[in-house]
């Protein structure tokens, strides 16, 4: 995906995902990962991931069911955030 930033997780989660996280973030791109175990999905989802699609994959025989959740870059989780703040500072 162009203007995407793959994360790749494995036994630890958060050591992994702060550190691709922080270089998408660098390079404003929007983050996705790959989820085999649906019990992820909440982790992912604290780690500000949203279900975007569920796909299968065929292995051997064998269709593997994967769900696809992205995170938006930093300028799209703050768009609209400073109109806000600035209704705050201004006492609104």
């Amino acid at each position: 995906m162009r203007g995407t930033y793959r994360c790749t997780f494995f036994h630890q989660p958060n050591s992994i995902t702060d550190l691709e996280s922080l270089q998408a973030d660098k390079e404003n791109r929007t983050s996705y990962l790959e989820c085999s175990n649906p019990l992820n999905l909440k982790l992912y989802g604290r780690l500000g991931f949203t279900f975007a699609k569920k796909i299968f994959l065929k292995r051997g025989e064998k269709l593997v069911e994967m769900d696809i959740m992205t995170r938006p870059s930093v300028a799209e989780q703050l768009a609209g955030k400073t109109s806000e703040f600035g209704a705050l500072e201004a006492g609104s």
